[in-house]
């Protein structure tokens, strides 16, 4: 195999600290299996010196093959940084594989913080476990040195993940457990207080190799500065331009403070992208050069491919029909289901765009959990409703008093008879009234053929969506939370409006719900959906980023100032996933700013170039020096304007 100036220097790399700036698609595996082969070759280092430090299990598995299969050696240590550091931790201290904390007793801790606390969980049994998930993640961000400070964290308050904390934390303390931020610390402090064991790792880990090195929290960079000293034969891969999990503790400072704490570090960037198009390549780079903490670079792409395909929308279901589409265009050409992959920013998106292709009957598979939309309560109650408009009262208890109609609970039982009801009030008017009503409403959604007829009934006349607002002033709900019943039920009525009868409507629910158990089945022949957070260290032939949109990507949350370096970073892990065909989709009134930065960025322009503003007109470009840019227009002569060229991209066009 043929390696160029660049990858052969980090190949051959032996003492001392080296950081390799690998941008996506760049080939970093390759570099890392062939520099340990040169290590044994050609440097003579055993084996059983070398670690290599990865951050999914998955990737040591295959860092570790690709290795066997070059050499046919075994010998050095793959794995990741948990796996490691809990193997030292167990041989030299008390504790054993059985101190770690499980994942039910995790929940169960959070479930029992909660309810100390007052703090309601979720309303189903998928949601309630959705944010215990964040919690857990906000409880780990914390542990890795997170800022305490901010209001929230991934849409649960601060102040609740404080005191999930504290009590999770006591009973770790009580019982003498472990989890996984745990295993390095403990390793960290086992190092410090005890220097013959450092001293004999130090003997055994001569050389430490470090994949995705962006991604590394402060706890683990402290250890690889405990573990590499004193040799400091330290080799870190990594792209600043793809950390994307501040959420976890890592930040891409990372990156400039290695060059800054080993001073005779060496520094190489692999220059070429392997997998995408030059084109994407250039879209990639154009976007990133917005950020301004970051390492300069020089990207190319090797061959030439298809334009970036940028469209915006008028609606959603658009957008939807659209990568429908393009998805049986490929697929007749010859493309696989799996070689699509479709990309949100949050896993909500997911859910929408699953129940669409469930419509179409395009198989996909989620890298995320799916919430059945039809599991909520809002669909088991609209589809009580229907059975009962059928005759069919088995459901009839859970919907006799939604919307209110002030039946009392000790008539309210497991088979109800609307006539007995009616009988047991007669003497009060507005219940019978009530009664009546539904007696009603029952005998009009039976003579509706159209299923979202039916909803539109059942929302609007009989007075469900009222009652889901009493609801959630009864369960003290936030505006938001009521925002998301109200979007679990546009959902709902999104399917049933795809049908022209019941019994298509019925069967195509349970298809979905087939559907979304069939992710054990695996990839093949399965359309891909992901957030961009799971596809990272993935690539696609061709990819579809969904809702490019302000308040989205970048994403906006309330109370938190939006880190949009951070956001850019992951748009361009969402662009760089694509091999051969990238398409970005936003929606017309709400484009986001990184779709104009994708076009354009300062590195396209030059003094004296000739451009057009969208208010200003025509003028000439007079000086740049980022991130500011000086501008020169022909109906306002002598007057030069000064625009931040992050957002004037959105604004100009180069004539």
């Amino acid at each position: 195999m043929e390696f160029g100036q660049e990858q052969l220097q980090a190949i051959r790399h032996k003492r001392g600290p080296m950081l390799v700036l690998a941008g996506a698609g760049s080939g970093k595996t390759t570099i890392i299996v062939h520099r340990i082969r040169h290590l044994i070759m050609m440097c003579k280092v055993r084996p059983e010196n070398i670690l290599v430090l990865t951050f999914t299990k998955s990737a040591a598995m295959e860092m570790e093959d690709r290795f066997h299969q070059l050499t046919g050696m075994k010998g050095a240590k793959f794995g990741t940084f948990h796996s490691v550091f809990l193997e030292i931790l167990i041989r030299n201290t008390s504790y054993t594989y059985r101190s770690i904390i499980d994942l039910k007793t995790q929940k169960e801790l959070i479930q029992a913080a909660a309810i100390e606390s007052n703090y309601r969980l979720g309303e189903d049994e998928e949601s309630t476990d959705d944010t215990i998930q964040k919690i857990l993640n906000g409880i780990q961000y914390l542990k890795s040195g997170g800022n305490a400070d901010q209001v929230e964290y991934q849409n649960i308050p601060m102040d609740v993940v404080k005191y999930c904390f504290n009590y999770y934390q006591q009973y770790l303390i009580n019982n003498r457990l472990i989890d996984f931020n745990d295993m390095l610390f403990l390793t960290a402090k086992l190092f410090k207080t005890n220097p013959n064991l450092l001293e004999m790792y130090h003997d055994k880990y001569r050389y430490i190799l470090v994949d995705e090195f962006q991604d590394t929290s402060p706890i683990q960079e402290e250890i690889l500065e405990l573990l590499a000293k004193p040799r400091n034969n330290i080799f870190c891969v990594g792209d600043d331009d793809q950390s994307i999990y501040a959420f976890r503790g890592a930040k891409p400072a990372v990156m400039f403070d290695f060059a800054k704490k080993y001073r005779n570090c060496k520094i190489v960037q692999l220059p070429y992208n392997y997998r995408c198009t030059n084109q994407i390549v250039m879209a990639a780079n154009r976007l990133i050069s917005y950020n301004q903490k970051r390492f300069p670079k020089e990207v190319h792409g090797l061959r030439n491919g298809n334009d970036v395909n940028i469209h915006s929308f008028h609606t959603l279901q658009a957008e939807y029909a659209f990568v429908k589409e393009r998805i049986m265009t490929h697929c007749a050409r010859g493309d696989r289901y799996e070689d699509h992959a479709c990309l949100f920013r949050t896993r909500k998106e997911i859910e929408d765009f699953a129940l669409y292709l469930s419509v179409k009957n395009i198989p996909f598979f989620s890298t995320e959990s799916i919430r059945n939309i039809f599991d909520h309560f809002i669909a088991y109650d609209f589809l009580s409703y229907m059975e009962c408009a059928e005759g069919n009262y088995n459901n009839m208890f859970l919907i006799i008093n939604r919307p209110k109609r002030y039946i009392e609970k000790r008539h309210i039982k497991k088979v109800m008879d609307l006539n007995l009801l009616k009988k047991t009030y007669i003497s009060k008017d507005y219940v019978l009234e009530k009664l009546e009503d539904l007696e009603y409403d029952l005998a009009m959604l039976k003579n509706m053929s159209l299923p979202v007829e039916m909803f539109d009934y059942f929302f609007m006349k009989i007075g469900y969506k009222n009652y889901l607002r009493d609801y959630a002033a009864y369960r003290n709900m936030s505006q938001d939370e009521l925002e998301d019943l109200y979007n679990v039920a546009e959902s709902i009525r999104n399917f049933a409006s795809q049908y022209q009868s019941k019994q298509e409507f019925f069967h195509a629910i349970n298809q979905y719900k087939r559907s979304l158990n069939s992710k054990k089945e695996g990839k093949k022949g399965k359309v891909v959906l992901s957030t961009i957070h799971s596809a990272k260290g993935l690539e696609y032939k061709n990819v579809f980023v969904f809702n490019v949109n302000e308040e989205n990507l970048p994403i906006k949350k309330k109370g938190i100032d939006t880190d949009i370096e951070e956001e850019r970073r992951i748009m361009y892990v969402a662009i760089t996933r694509a091999k051969d065909n990238l398409y970005v989709l936003s929606l017309e009134d709400k484009v986001s700013r990184f779709v104009s930065q994708m076009k354009m960025s300062l590195v396209d322009l030059y003094i004296n170039m000739q451009v057009e503003h969208v208010a200003f007109g025509k003028g000439v470009v007079k000086k740049i020096e980022a991130p500011y840019i000086w501008i020169e227009f022909e109906q306002l002569p002598g007057r030069i304007g000064k625009f931040q060229y992050e957002y004037l991209a959105q604004n100009i066009k180069i004539l």
